[in-house]
């Protein structure tokens, strides 16, 4: 089962014959500050190559009238104290709205959040919302007992291995040895 593709400003996803409407009913946040990195990361681009030992989350979801839940989630190695509450207020939007209306989120929500400036506590990490089509996608797949690779288009059930390396203050030499690794 697959959905086909989306046109027009106002197009919305075709559900299949018998799957009730879907609105979404509430929105929970969750922010989850310290989780530990695995001891002393160095990001590559930060020139004083500080240790970071934790990270911090913000995990939404959206829960329906017929009983999924549409996960998605943001990190940052230090989110501000208000992110939670800020990301909250804007995915309250969702509330009552179909999540299969991905184009009308877009055209409504999305483009014109992205063009607001939102900066908040310190005033440095504008707050991204981007995140948060992903649990309307998640309900999406869950509804269509389908795999979102599989929404997407992806022809394959296969995908090429990648891997990404963060390193851990070690030195260009033990990073291109991890690499040969791999």
């Amino acid at each position: 089962m697959s959905l086909p593709p989306a046109t027009g400003p106002d197009a919305v996803p075709q559900r299949p014959a018998g799957l009730p409407p879907i609105r979404i009913t509430k929105v929970k946040t969750v922010v989850v500050r310290n989780v530990p990195t695995g001891g002393g990361l160095v990001r590559p681009w930060d020139p004083e190559k500080l240790p970071l030992d934790t990270r911090d989350y913000v995990m939404v979801q959206f829960h329906t009238n017929i009983g999924l839940i549409g996960t998605t989630m943001d990190g940052d190695y230090t989110l501000p104290e208000d992110y939670g509450a800020e990301v909250d207020r804007q995915a309250q939007y969702f509330v009552g709205k179909d999540p299969f209306e991905i184009e009308v989120h877009n055209r409504d929500f999305f483009l014109k959040e992205k063009a607001a400036e939102y900066t908040f506590g310190l005033g440095k990490i504008p707050v991204r919302i981007f995140f948060l089509e992903i649990g309307l996608w998640d309900i999406i797949g869950k509804a269509l007992q389908t795999p979102l690779y599989r929404l997407w288009g992806a022809a394959r059930d296969k995908v090429q291995a990648y891997a990404a390396t963060v390193h851990f203050g070690k030195s260009p030499e033990e990073r291109a040895e991890d690499a040969l690794a791999f």
